[in-house]
């Protein structure tokens, strides 16, 4: 929606003597324009992530020949959100492999030939008699927050541990809203999933998009429609 139908509607909201909606929509309205002005360095990686990394793996997926891995049909990728930044590190990713190794069941990590290259992606066997293979990811670009976040507050967490933590929620849930937006616009939600959960936990199931769609207040639904 652009601006000038936005304030025809606002208007005629007014003029209809629904001043309390108007109040509640201007308020949004503003809120989401700000926003929009905001840098975010989230943003900026979401966007190349979902580019250059889920396109191309998306492609493969979408082909008519299915990617197999052991043998096996896989139809979904699924990213991970991490809780923290850390989470989000080579380093952190390395305790994961580790805690599977000494549990038994090792990640494996294969190449995915792509129209764009090879895109490696960390394949989970679910303990099952059927032994199906659950391919995901964890977006290791968005560590490289952590020391724009150091810059901008001028120290490192421990620093400045409350605004910094303010600011690492704030830049995960830019990220994860981008990166959903990109994944709805391009209708790519059947193949490529969100998950929030600990890896160990993955299920073929997970949706974390289709979780907050479904949880998505009224208002919400009613700010989207217009487009707000």
């Amino acid at each position: 929606m652009n601006l000038d139908a936005l304030f025809d509607l606002l208007g005629t909201l007014g003029t209809l003597g629904f001043p309390s909606v108007l109040a509640v929509l201007t308020f949004f309205y503003r809120r989401a324009f700000k926003k929009q002005l905001k840098f975010s360095p989230a943003l900026a990686f979401a966007y190349s992530y979902f580019n250059n990394y889920i396109v191309p793996l998306h492609t493969v997926l979408a082909a008519a020949e299915p990617l197999r891995v052991d043998g096996r049909p896989v139809e979904k990728v699924f990213i991970r959100i991490p809780p923290s930044l850390h989470e989000a590190s080579n380093q952190h990713l390395d305790i994961i492999k580790q805690d599977f190794q000494r549990r038994g069941h090792p990640l494996d990590e294969i190449a995915v030939e792509t129209p764009s290259g090879k895109r490696t992606i960390l394949v989970k066997t679910l303990p099952d008699e059927n032994e199906e293979k659950v391919l995901f990811d964890i977006p290791r670009i968005l560590a490289t927050t952590e020391p724009i976040i150091n810059d901008t507050l001028g120290g490192s967490r421990e620093a400045n541990k409350k605004k910094w933590m303010k600011m690492e929620t704030q830049e995960i849930n830019n990220f994860t809203d981008h990166l959903t937006s990109l994944i709805e616009k391009n209708r790519f939600e059947n193949r490529i999933k969100l998950f929030d959960t600990d890896v160990a936990a993955l299920t073929l199931d997970d949706d974390l998009i289709a979780r907050k769609r479904a949880a998505t207040s009224w208002l919400r639904r009613l700010l989207d429609f217009w487009g707000i």
